[in-house]
């Protein structure tokens, strides 16, 4: 509806199939067509229910910047044992990407039904899933600029310097499906 848009890319390249949305992933030229929220949200709980493919690759990126297009934090969503990219914890699904692996966490296998929720309030994050925490983070501690100086974000001055911002649904070009994608303002 009018709540999403796909403002870095020239398609909406998405489509809901049974009450879950999905990536048209017809076309190798719809990579990249994110869909993001029109709204800014500061202090959010966003909760969402998903399942993925066979060595699917997708995440829900937060706090995210027009400037700054698709880059942001992210909640990783990825088959972890199916994709050969993402063979590191902090790479794997509930993980923020890049940064913080998921702890003791319990993905459901494939094709089931998997609940995720992000908590953000305050620059703290908590990365949930299947009802257990599995992260949380300060995004003004030391302990998260060490972590993102050994990232692929390192070189990104402002990484982690937004209170607030969209919030996108990856197109990695794979086919994951998402439903009840539920927004709380704290």
């Amino acid at each position: 509806g009018d709540h999403w848009s796909s403002p870095y890319a020239e398609h909406v390249a998405w489509e809901t199939t049974d009450g879950f949305l999905h990536p048209d992933v017809s076309g190798q030229e719809y990579f990249g067509s994110d869909l993001v929220s029109n709204e800014v949200f500061e202090d959010f709980v966003l909760t969402f229910e998903f399942y993925y493919t066979k060595g699917a690759n997708s995440g829900i990126k937060y706090l995210i910047q027009d400037e700054h297009k698709n880059i942001g934090l992210e909640y990783q969503i990825v088959d972890d044992i199916n994709n050969a990219d993402h063979q590191k914890p902090k790479s794997q699904t509930a993980a923020l990407y890049d940064i913080f692996p998921a702890q003791g966490k319990n993905l459901y296998k494939l094709g089931m039904i998997n609940k995720g929720r992000i908590v953000f309030q305050g620059g703290r994050g908590e990365h949930w899933l299947n009802g257990a925490k599995v992260l949380e983070y300060d995004l003004s501690s030391a302990r998260f600029r060490d972590a993102v100086a050994t990232s692929k974000f390192k070189s990104f001055g402002w990484f982690g310097s937004y209170r607030s911002g969209k919030i996108l649904l990856q197109h990695h070009g794979d086919l994951v499906f998402f439903k009840e994608v539920d927004i709380l303002k704290l």
